[in-house]
C-alpha cells in the first residue's frame, strides 16, 4: 500500500505483523530496547533508541517475524512512512505472519525453495544484526588497542571495553549467529576486583 499523507505509521501491533518491503520512497524506522521484559505486551517504554532511513529495497519487520516477538535490541519502536514534497509516500509489500508461517512450514517439508528462501530470510536477519553491532565493534576494537598500548606502555591495568556497547542480547544474537553469548560481554568479576584493589 501507498502511503497519502505527508507520513503515516504503519507498524503498530506489539506482535509480530509479518515484513514490510520499501519498493519507492522512504521509511523512517526507531529501533530500541525495550524496557522491562523481553515478552512485556503493550509496552511503549523505550531506552536509547536509534532513528535511521531505509529506502528502496529496505526490510521492516524480519527478526520479529522471524524469533515471533519482539526482542529488545532489535525490536521497531516506531516505522514511519515519509512522504515527499508533494505529498506522496513510499510504497511498501507487506508479507503477513501467516505467509512467513507458510514458508517455514513448507521449508519443514523438505521442499528445496522454500528451504533456500527461509536460510536467505535468517542470513538477511544476521546480516541486520551484525551492522547493527558494527558500531559497537569498533568501540569495543579502539577501547581493547588503548588499554593494551597503555598497560605495555605504563603498565597500566587492561580493561575490557564496558557493558553498554552492547545492542542485541544473547539469545537473538544466537538464533541467528549460533553464538551462546551476547556481543562484547565482559565480566562481573572485573568490577569486583576493581573495587577490592
Amino acid at each position: 500500500s501507498s502511503s497519502s499523507s505527508s507520513s503515516s505509521s504503519f507498524l503498530k501491533e506489539v506482535q509480530p505483523n509479518g515484513i514490510f518491503i520499501v519498493v519507492g520512497g522512504i521509511v523512517r524506522l526507531t529501533v530500541g530496547f525495550i524496557a522491562g521484559s523481553n515478552n512485556e505486551s503493550g509496552s511503549n517504554n523505550w531506552r536509547d533508541p536509534d532513528t535511521f532511513y531505509m529506502g528502496l529495497g529496505g526490510v521492516v519487520g524480519l527478526i520479529t517475524a522471524l524469533v515471533g516477538f519482539r526482542e529488545s535490541g532489535v525490536a521497531v519502536a516506531a516505522a514511519v512512512a515519509e512522504g515527499n514534497a508533494l505529498g506522496k509516500g513510499p510504497l511498501i509489500f507487506h508479507l503477513p505472519q501467516t505467509a512467513i508461517h507458510s514458508i517455514r512450514m513448507m521449508a519443514r517439508t523438505g521442499d528445496p525453495d522454500f528451504k533456500a528462501l527461509e536460510l536467505d530470510m535468517f542470513r538477511l536477519a544476521g546480516l541486520y544484526l551484525l551492522d547493527k553491532q558494527r558500531h559497537s565493534i569498533v568501540i569495543s576494537v579502539v577501547s581493547a588497542l588503548m588499554a593494551a598500548a597503555a598497560e605495555a606502555a605504563g603498565g597500566v591495568k587492561a580493561r575490557f571495553p564496558p557493558k553498554y556497547i552492547s545492542y542485541t542480547t544473547p539469545h537473538v544474537a544466537s538464533h541467528f549467529i549460533g553464538s551462546q553469548r551476547g556481543w562484547a560481554e565482559c565480566d562481573d568479576d572485573d568490577d569486583e576486583e576493581d573495587e577490592e584493589e
